[in-house]
């Protein structure tokens, strides 16, 4: 399989189902992230990868790591407030 660029609708659409689930539920197995995967042509491994990469980003010090893409860092920071990100 060719590798694609993340658009910038399928990682908003990503982001708000990182906003959705706990960490623990982010994984391919999740029906919602199979939904996702299926509504924006990924695999469920891609989008499960793309929300943990979000959870890398996250300003909440909940211990979660994990390197994120270029175009992850730009989308989270669209959508986290400039309050939040400054808190960590």
């Amino acid at each position: 399989m060719e590798r694609r660029a993340w658009t910038r609708d399928q990682l908003l659409k990503t982001l708000a189902l990182y906003c959705q689930l706990p960490f623990g539920k982010m994984h391919s197995r999740n029906p919602a992230v199979a939904a996702l995967a299926s509504a924006i042509e990924r695999t469920p491994s891609a989008v499960a990868l793309k929300l943990v990469n979000f959870a890398s980003l996250d300003p909440d010090p909940c211990g979660r790591v994990v390197g994120a893409g270029a175009g992850d860092g730009e989308v989270a920071r669209t959508v986290i407030p400039i309050s939040a990100r400054s808190a960590s």
